[in-house]
């Protein structure tokens, strides 16, 4: 059993308190959860009530962490629960720290693919670009929904032709450019079907 024997308004964190036991720092806590757990000078803390407040701190930490990545950039749920594992974070703390996230919209893997896929097709192949969603976790269903709408002949094309440079008889310099629409994910048939619109029939 520890005793809460000082409360103090932590300098350079509004809205954050450190609380003392026993006259020895904690642990820190926001105001809203000090106040929800009822904490105060003089008031004696358990084991089971102490797991009550670990759990809440980190919830809290876990929360803000994962607001603050997802404000810079966008995440598939796979991606920010694998950073939130690494930071060491409880599986509860994890869990619902996502479903909050889920709730309010902050992560959605089908607006993620959504997105995903308007930008990768511009420069990158079907075959590439349902490869990489699959890595960042994305549901078979709803890649297949975005990668299925990817009309980029026009990329594949420009690729083409920037790689051969009009040297479309050269083997060497045509073997090199399928090789790399190969590498960005284009389908072999799709560049086979490129390169006879530029005039080569492989």
């Amino acid at each position: 059993m520890s005793k809460v024997t000082d409360i103090q308004l932590q300098k350079n964190n509004p809205g954050r308190y450190s609380v003392f036991l026993d006259g020895e720092f904690s642990f820190g806590i926001s105001d809203i959860d000090l106040y929800n757990l009822g904490i105060k000078i003089g008031m004696e803390i358990d084991d089971d009530f102490m797991k009550v407040i670990e759990d809440t701190v980190d919830f809290k930490k876990c929360l803000d962490y994962a607001t603050n990545l997802v404000s810079k950039k966008m995440y598939s749920k796979k991606e920010l629960t694998d950073k939130l594992i690494l930071k060491g974070y409880t599986d509860s703390a994890i869990k619902s720290s996502m479903d909050i996230m889920e709730e309010y919209g902050y992560i959605n893997d089908d607006v993620y693919a959504k997105t995903y896929c308007e930008f990768k097709g511009r420069k990158d192949g079907a075959k590439k670009i349902r490869y990489e969603l699959t890595l960042k976790g994305i549901r078979k269903d709803i890649i297949e929904k975005y990668v299925s709408e990817i009309e980029n002949e026009d990329v594949l094309l420009k690729l083409l032709d920037n790689k051969i440079k009009g040297n479309i008889e050269d083997r060497k310099i045509l073997d090199k450019a399928i090789r790399y629409c190969l590498s960005k994910g284009f389908e072999y048939d799709k560049i086979k079907s490129c390169l006879i619109k530029l005039g080569k029939d492989v």
